[in-house]
């Protein structure tokens, strides 16, 4: 949740950068290009160049009211890329927990749905009433949405989680294995 994002430690008397460890970049190829961010980030750090803000703003929902108001972004929207983190389990399986899903569809700008991890501030029906209220959204033909590996991962989930199969026009993660 605070990873790219320097905090400084009184303790340590020095700033701190959480990122992703490397095995995590590993088992999650989509996740490498905010990785390197973050490296970058952090070579900017330790040569005294502290950037103001992270190059993404990432926002995450904390209230049923604000997603509502994501819901109502994204029907707003002409592009959406989404992603799914969950625990390591495969989507089919009985124990299987999607922990958030993430969304962008303008430069820069990033929102964490909180689904089903037990830290989440959202309440699991408040969850489920945002996951129903984006089929709409995730089925209409209109908008642009790609996630990476969304046909062998993303998608199913979404329709593991609401019955219903997003409309995706892009996977890169397809496009990058036949180049």
């Amino acid at each position: 949740k605070i990873a790219g994002k320097e905090q400084w430690s009184e303790k340590l008397n020095a700033w701190i950068l959480p990122t992703l460890h490397p095995a995590a970049i590993l088992r999650g190829r989509g996740r490498e290009s905010s990785w390197r961010l973050d490296l970058a980030r952090f070579a900017a750090l330790t040569k005294g160049k502290l950037l103001e803000r992270p190059p993404v703003d990432v926002r995450q929902v904390t209230t049923a009211d604000e997603a509502a108001e994501l819901v109502n972004e994204l029907s707003h929207a002409r592009r959406i890329c989404y992603d799914f983190e969950a625990n390591p389990l495969p989507w089919w399986h009985k124990n299987y927990v999607a922990y958030t899903l993430s969304f962008t569809w303008e430069k820069g700008r990033s929102v964490v749905l909180p689904l089903f991890h037990p830290e989440s501030p959202l309440l699991p029906a408040e969850a489920r009433v945002a996951l129903k209220a984006l089929v709409p959204i995730m089925q209409d033909r209109s908008i642009e949405k790609g996630a990476w590996n969304g046909g062998g991962y993303d998608d199913l989930v979404f329709w593991r989680l609401t019955g219903a199969l997003p409309y995706p026009t892009a996977d890169p993660m397809v496009g990058y294995h036949l180049l």
